[in-house]
């Protein structure tokens, strides 16, 4: 995805991103490294917004 993309989502589209993500999250182990930290930096912004 490029740099800068920006997406309008409701409460219940963030709310239901932010349960697929931590899913997600419970599935990755420690080869996934690169990707779990992306995702925690997703979830931190999310948390933010």
């Amino acid at each position: 995805m490029a740099d800068g993309t920006t997406i309008t989502l409701s409460a219940s589209e963030t709310e239901t991103l932010v349960q697929a993500l931590r899913m997600l999250l419970a599935t990755l182990g420690r080869e996934d490294a690169d990707e779990i930290a992306e995702i925690q930096a997703l979830l931190a912004r999310l948390a933010a917004a």
